[in-house]
């Protein structure tokens, strides 16, 4: 984010002219450990748990490229629930694409891939604005037959990837 030319006190004995906020991880976790300040994480990393997924998704005469991306989609889903069990991915999880042209090329592939894998939970693929009228419920358990909607939709429909988990194609 950007701002204008201030004075700010960043640590208690330094004073900065911030012209640019920017959030080098690491450097932020070496200084708070040198002021004898900790940080825990859940899954006990320093930093996000980002993960990448590198494939090849050409098109087949017989297969559309979405079918790959979705079958790709689907193992880094299975990923977030081996490494979460028990948590109910509704309204947690947000798929973002680049735009809408894609969305319509994927979602049919992927609500497909969906069902196919996770044949004991109920997955549906909603847009933003749905997911964002959603308030009720957010925080419930997964039961058994419940609907857990993913949000799927364009990085341009999205504001601040407020999601738990965000997977971006």
């Amino acid at each position: 984010s950007e701002a204008r030319a201030r004075q700010y006190v960043v640590f208690p004995d330094e004073a900065a002219s911030l012209l640019r906020v920017s959030r080098p991880l690491q450097q932020l976790l070496q200084r708070m450990t040198q002021d004898k300040l900790s940080t825990q994480s859940y899954h006990g990393s320093t930093g996000p748990p980002l993960r990448s997924y590198v494939f090849g998704a050409t098109a087949a005469a017989d297969r559309p490229a979405a079918y790959a991306y979705a079958e790709q989609l689907v193992l880094a889903i299975a990923e977030l629930v081996a490494s979460f069990p028990g948590l109910s991915l509704h309204n947690r999880l947000a798929i973002v694409v680049p735009d809408a042209a894609f969305a319509r090329a994927l979602r049919a592939p992927l609500a497909e891939a969906l069902r196919g894998r996770f044949a004991g939970r109920r997955f549906e693929l909603v847009d933003a604005r749905r997911a964002a009228a959603a308030v009720l419920g957010a925080g419930r358990k997964r039961g058994a037959g419940a609907v857990e909607m993913l949000v799927f939709d364009t990085i341009a429909a999205l504001d601040g990837l407020e999601r738990l988990m965000v997977v971006a194609v």
